[in-house]
């Protein structure tokens, strides 16, 4: 079996890996120019490199209800707000454009965390003017400069978006998303198409002692969320796309916030895992989305992925499930669990497997009062009650394992 991605919201969630499959050749949908960032360097001055600025002073700022009143430079001036925000909200500045001059980041109300205004100091006017130069997808993000490297960084679940000044605006140029995954750190690094799609150019491998890369490897094959589409990639070339609408089908696609580009997946809330479902040596699809069944709650659609045509084409069999269906290296076949509380209120967890007339139970594990494994759609009441009772009685401890065989008969494995 061929790598497997992560899903983003766990520990981890969703996650924008790909796996090193080997793709067949077939006629391009789409292709894009990757805008690299080597290619858009600029030359670093000195007194920038150091990080110095003869005319570099904090500005003294002041809030009120509907307004602050800054004062830079021996200018005073007052920029109206919507509500009155806390002193540490507003005490945002940097040199956001690089020309030795303090700027100002005036965030928005909580309700829109990280997104805010930018306000240039222009010295001609004396005066810090309001820009559009931040706006990504019609929203400005927070973000920190890099002076030597001349680059703004704004960073969201993991990732780390890098933006460069290009004319008169900023554009992203590059993403790092960090994951951790059987005790090993790595990135995976993507740079930017001519529409600011992400395109993934390889792994880092870290060491856990000395932060140092090791090991770097190419990827080629790998899924992205862009604004319409779940899209199936080789390189910069689009192999399939599969529509938002037909993934979130009977329900509708959730309306559109603006987002960072290459957050796509945490704006629409779609996680999705490749894994061999059908035995076959190559990877399938499980996509989750949220349900409007209420909060909380979780589809999950299932793409078959086929060899010779190269695409994935929807499940519908494991889809009406309604079951997050996985694979492990213990099981023979793809399973589902999902748990029930006994006659004393415990969480016991029940496997099954797809049979020919329904779901099969073929495994139970009885955790006894040991702290259930972790799952999201476990109640929290169940684990915190679980735990509880080990509190209480922590001498009573362990878990039996039962297995089923065809004709249903049990036989104890693990006590």
């Amino acid at each position: 079996m061929k790598y497997s991605i992560i899903p983003a919201a766990l520990l981890m969630c969703s996650i924008l890996t790909g796996c090193s499959a080997s793709v067949t050749e077939k006629p391009a949908v789409k292709t894009n120019q990757v805008i690299s960032a080597e290619a858009a360097e600029e030359s670093v001055t000195e007194a920038a490199a150091a990080g110095k600025y003869d005319k570099d002073e904090e500005p003294e700022i002041v809030a009120y209800d509907d307004r602050i009143k800054v004062t830079y430079l021996g200018k005073a001036q007052e920029i109206p707000v919507k509500e009155k925000l806390d002193d540490y909200k507003v005490r945002k500045w940097y040199d956001y454009n690089f020309d030795g001059y303090t700027d100002l980041y005036i965030p928005h109300p909580y309700e829109k965390d990280y997104t805010g205004e930018y306000w240039l100091w222009d010295n001609e006017k004396g005066e810090f003017v309001k820009t559009d130069a931040f706006s990504v997808n019609g929203v400005s993000h927070e973000m920190k400069p890099d002076i030597s490297a001349r680059l703004l960084k704004s960073v969201h679940d993991r990732r780390t978006v890098s933006f460069r000044w290009q004319g008169d605006k900023v554009v992203p140029v590059e993403m790092i998303q960090s994951f951790v995954k059987d005790n090993v750190v790595f990135d995976t690094v993507f740079g930017y198409d001519e529409d600011y799609n992400i395109v993934m150019k390889e792994r880092r491998y870290y060491s856990e002692a000395t932060q140092e890369v090791y090991r770097t490897e190419p990827v080629s094959d790998y899924l992205r969320v862009t604004g319409g589409a779940l899209e199936h990639m080789n390189g910069s070339r689009v192999v399939q796309s599969i529509g938002l609408d037909e993934i979130y089908a009977p329900d509708k696609v959730p309306e559109a916030e603006e987002c960072i580009p290459g957050t796509e997946d945490v704006m629409y809330g779609i996680n999705y895992t490749r894994l061999d479902l059908d035995s076959d040596g190559d990877d399938d699809l499980c996509i989750t989305v949220k349900s409007e069944e209420g909060k909380g709650a979780k589809r999950y659609i299932y793409y078959r992925y086929d060899e010779d045509s190269d695409m994935f084409s929807r499940w519908e069999e494991l889809t009406d499930s309604g079951k997050r269906i996985t694979v492990s290296p213990d099981e023979p076949y793809p399973y589902y669990y999902e748990y029930k509380s006994d006659e004393e209120g415990r969480a016991v967890r029940y496997y099954y497997r797809f049979g020919d007339n329904g779901p099969v139970l073929f495994k139970k594990e009885d955790k006894k009062q040991s702290t259930v494994p972790y799952d999201p759609e476990l109640p929290e009441s169940v684990i915190r009650e679980d735990k509880e009772r080990k509190r209480n009685d922590p001498e009573e401890y362990g878990m039996t394992v039962y297995r089923y065989d065809e004709e249903g008969n049990e036989t104890v494995v693990l006590k």
